[in-house]
């Protein structure tokens, strides 16, 4: 590699693991880093563990196949030349598939004398704290049992990350010898039933011992009779594998947000009972590749005794999936802790803020009540992130706009942000279309309802309601700077008197403003006054207009000496 100096923040990275060799450069600049920008990837589909096996006997990896690699990492160190990457910035990671590899020596003397790249080995217990920081990376906080699936192993282990501290169990990880592509190696040479029900009885006793040797039962059972219930994180391309095909099966169709990362399912629709018939899981399925297709059968065996032998008395358990593993947990890894604990949507973000984004959001949280009917409830940084985009969207014509809006979190602005959920992703996407207060495209109807459907009708609906806030904010602030006195909000729940049902809830808004702002403001407050009418509630599947309230809305003009 030259030794020009390049892009400050720009950092190469190849991640040689046992399905596919990764290829990476990232722009880790402060302002956006905790969401690893990508800016360019490139997968070689070569399986180093593959390569190790001829039939059931394994074989040092083929000079054939190393000469591939060695194309692959040439190829790359010129993209990294082309992008100026600075050489103290290049890494290559190798895993478990060449730490273990017969001629592991051979193969590592080749990469370094004949590119100059000095490959670092991770060893199995680093391999599983990288994983694990990239599962972390994944979401902005993370509780919960982690499991990391591989070509030849998996890693189980507990995990807490928040603000920037992880902490993993006092135990480490345990790594099971029980990859995709291990799993499937043994089940091509299973011959019977009974053979069968035997692999399965022993995967299922190996993972309750990795529960024992963990330590962990009693944390899984305090955080099952939690109100959130028992969280899994899940990464590693078998199980996002997993996770696309229990999208495809999802009660919402189509799935709105093709995103792996943050998508997430409840314990009746993560195991292996909602799926009828696994043959007719192919390559036709979203992001199932005939390799992946043909892992399938193992993973399923896997996620059966995964289920199996998590205790019976666990209440409730979450799935959630995760597209971080060793990559992003070594870029993740290089972050500041301020950084690391930053939110990620707020990062996303930030770019589009506007210049009084703080005061701003002090505007709309007068908007919204302290205590509220129901359960549902805006995150601080989801009400800063859609106050940072005010006015992202304001240079789009106008009959696109409230549909630019609407995908930006799914193929717009912010579709590459890593570290988001998908009731993120949602929420700010309903929030931000309903801002512009413009018909969306036709095209985009189904979308929308998808979108709503996911996220639910109480927390659609509020989501409109903040839209509407935001509407007349980008209305009264063009600029996003917000003068002295100009605005104030206050916002109370009292209970309606009359009409056909009386003793409602009726959210009550006051907008107070200067002379100036008078005609915007009273437009204003009877947008969001209609928004309370009952034709305007959002639906569930049932029919019953169960996401909604009534608002009142009132204007009253002060001086900005008020």
């Amino acid at each position: 590699m030259d030794s020009q100096t390049g892009k400050e923040h720009y950092h190469a990275l190849v991640d040689m693991g046992s399905n596919g060799i990764r290829l990476s450069i990232s722009d880790l600049s402060p302002l956006t880093a905790r969401i690893l920008p990508t800016i360019y990837h490139y997968r070689c589909n070569l399986s180093l563990y593959d390569a190790q096996y001829m039939g059931q006997e394994k074989i040092p990896i083929p000079q054939t196949v190393i000469d591939t690699v060695l194309d692959a990492l040439g190829q790359f160190n010129e993209t990294c030349q082309d992008f100026d990457v600075p050489h103290d910035q290049v890494r290559i990671v190798a895993t478990e598939a060449t730490r273990t590899a017969m001629n592991c020596e051979d193969f590592l003397g080749q990469i370094h004398s004949k590119l100059g790249f000095k490959v670092e080995m991770l060893a199995k217990e680093e391999e599983g704290r990288i994983g694990a920081l990239g599962i972390a990376s994944s979401f902005d906080r993370t509780k919960g049992l982690v499991m990391d699936l591989g070509g030849g192993s998996v890693q189980l282990t507990w995990m807490e990350s928040d603000g920037g501290l992880v902490n993993m169990g006092t135990k480490g990880s345990v790594s099971l010898p029980y990859g995709a592509a291990a799993l499937k190696k043994k089940l091509e040479s299973i011959e019977s039933r009974e053979q069968y029900e035997e692999l399965e009885h022993q995967l299922t006793w190996e993972i309750s011992k990795a529960f024992r040797d963990l330590e962990i039962l009693e944390l899984l059972h305090q955080q099952s009779e939690t109100q959130s219930g028992l969280h899994i994180f899940l990464s590693g391309g078998g199980f996002r594998g997993w996770g696309y095909i229990l999208m495809s099966k999802h009660v919402v169709q189509p799935y709105p947000i093709p995103i792996i990362n943050g998508f997430s399912v409840d314990d009746q629709y993560f195991g292996t009972s909602i799926l009828s018939d696994l043959s007719t899981v192919d390559n036709s399925t979203f992001r199932i590749s005939s390799r992946r297709s043909s892992q399938v059968p193992a993973i399923s065996l896997l996620v059966n005794a995964f289920t199996r032998a998590l205790p019976s008395s666990l209440k409730k358990y979450k799935v959630h999936f995760a597209q971080g593993g060793v990559r992003e947990g070594l870029l993740y890894s290089t972050l500041p802790s301020s950084i690391q604990g930053s939110n990620p949507l707020v990062a996303a973000t930030s770019l589009y803020a506007p210049r009084d984004a703080s005061a701003l959001l002090t505007l709309v949280q007068g908007a919204l009540p302290q205590s509220a009917p129901g359960s549902f409830s805006f995150s601080e940084s989801l009400l800063l992130s859609a106050v940072n985009f005010l006015h992202a969207h304001a240079s789009v014509p106008k009959e696109i706009r409230a549909s630019s809006a609407l995908r930006c979190t799914t193929t717009g602005l912010i579709a590459n942000a890593h570290g988001i959920s998908h009731e993120e992703r949602g929420l700010l996407a309903l929030i931000l279309c309903e801002r512009w207060r413009v018909e969306i495209a036709p095209t985009d109807y189904e979308f929308e309802s998808g979108l709503k459907r996911l996220v639910g009708p109480e927390a659609a609906f509020w989501a409109m309601y903040l839209g509407r806030i935001l509407s007349g904010l980008g209305n009264i602030f063009p600029a996003g700077v917000v003068r002295k006195g100009v605005l104030q909000m206050e916002s109370t729940w009292e209970i309606a008197e009359g009409g056909k049902k009386p003793h409602e809830p009726l959210l009550k808004v006051k907008i107070h403003c200067t002379k100036q702002k008078i005609e915007i403001a009273e437009d204003w407050a009877r947008d969001v006054e209609k928004l309370g009418k009952k034709k305007n509630w959002v639906h569930s599947d049932g029919g019953d207009a169960s996401g909604g309230f009534k608002i009142l809305s009132t204007v009253r003009m002060t001086s900005a000496n008020d």
